[in-house]
């Protein structure tokens, strides 16, 4: 059995895969629809272009095939789960993504890791503030929100500053 580690970092590499295959088949999707396009102006590019067709069909398999696999391993992280249900899961990613699009439509981009690192401290300590009060004093709402700010600014700081790349 795993250990509470293990599992955060599997339930990582699960998302992170989730999204890598969600990327792959959008990707295959406008590959084939130019292929389409194509076909009718450059009979030679078509030609060419075919040869990506049939790679899509066969990422598409190695997709599903992998979405499978995302799933069973989802099935069992939950099956045997310190996380409590999944909807409570999605709901948690789901206001890290919310957050994470407000603050950038709000806010520059993070331009290095030394302002990720501050823009991050500032997060988490905000946080920590609630959680130094005495717990009658804590307002569990207000803790919930810095983790989520929290959360989105790691996210914003792979995809500002490390180019997206997991």
């Amino acid at each position: 059995m795993r250990d509470s580690n293990s599992k955060y970092a599997l339930r990582g590499e699960i998302c992170d895969l989730r999204i890598h295959v969600k990327a792959l088949s959008k990707d295959c999707d406008l590959k084939s629809a130019r292929i389409a396009v194509l076909e009718g102006k450059n009979d030679r590019l078509a030609k060419d272009l075919q040869l990506s067709i049939s790679q899509c069909t066969d990422l598409r398999m190695e997709i599903g095939q992998l979405i499978k696999e995302v799933d069973d391993l989802n099935d069992d992280l939950f099956d045997n789960s310190i996380y409590g249900s999944r909807q409570a899961v999605g709901v948690i990613l789901g206001r890290i993504k919310l957050e994470l699009f407000r603050a950038r439509k709000l806010y520059p981009a993070i331009h290095s890791l030394h302002e990720a690192h501050s823009v991050i401290l500032e997060e988490f300590m905000e946080f920590w503030e609630e959680v130094r009060k005495k717990p009658e004093d804590r307002d569990t709402d207000r803790a919930k929100k810095e983790l989520i700010q929290t959360a989105a600014m790691c996210v914003r700081t792979i995809l500002d500053v490390l180019n997206g790349e997991v």
